[in-house]
Parts: structure tokens; C-alpha cells; sequence
């Protein structure tokens, strides 16, 4: 049986890193001329940018949807990391907690990678 915690848990944990590499790859560019581009990597960084903050809206939609099976032993195994930080019997509001923790970093890395 494939759990996915430890996936998500390297995730979570390298999503600012990764955020902030690819926006300084993506913000350098804008410095250069245009010759001296490399394509490929500005091309890549923008992508894993865009993915990262666009999985944002489906995994805070799937936490929502997913809420009543926390009670099953099978669920918690496979997914209990991205409701680990929530209080999940106080409402809907601490299930945001995720989308907040990777809108915060996400917005870290571009403000970074423009200082750079």
C-alpha cells in the first residue's frame, strides 16, 4: 500500500526552496539580454511557478472534501501530514491552514528571487 505522506511531507518542506530557486531563474532573466537566456531553464522555472501555485486551489479543495474520513485509520495513514497543523474539530477554518502556509512561502520566494 503506497502512503503519501512521506511525498507530501518533502513537498511541503522543499516548497520554498523551490519557489524561490525558480523565481530567481525567472526574475535573472529579466536582467539579461536577451542572447544570453537560457531558454530551457527560464522556460522550466516558470512552469514549476505557475504548478505550484496553481495546486494550491485543488489540494485546499481536496482537504474540504475529504474532511469526514479523518475518522478512518486507512485515510489518516495515507494522507494525515496535510491535517497535521489543523485543529480539524474546530470548523472549516483551520483546514485553510495549507493554502495559507504555501501562499505565505510562495509569496517569500517572489519577493526574494526580485531582490536578488
Amino acid at each position: 500500500m503506497l502512503m503519501f505522506n512521506s511525498l507530501l511531507r518533502y513537498f511541503m518542506l522543499t516548497y520554498l526552496s523551490l519557489t524561490t530557486g525558480c523565481a530567481m531563474v525567472v526574475f535573472r532573466a529579466y536582467e539579461e539580454d536577451a542572447a544570453d537566456i537560457n531558454v530551457v531553464a527560464y522556460t522550466l522555472s516558470m512552469i514549476v511557478l505557475v504548478y505550484c501555485l496553481v495546486m494550491i486551489v485543488p489540494i485546499t479543495l481536496w482537504i474540504f472534501k475529504n474532511k469526514s474520513k479523518l475518522r478512518q485509520q486507512n485515510f489518516r495513514q495515507k494522507f494525515g501530514t496535510l491535517y497535521t497543523p489543523c485543529d480539524t474539530f474546530k470548523g472549516n477554518g483551520p483546514l485553510i491552514f495549507i493554502a495559507i502556509f504555501c501562499v505565505r512561502r510562495f509569496m517569500i520566494a517572489i519577493t526574494v528571487g526580485s531582490l536578488v
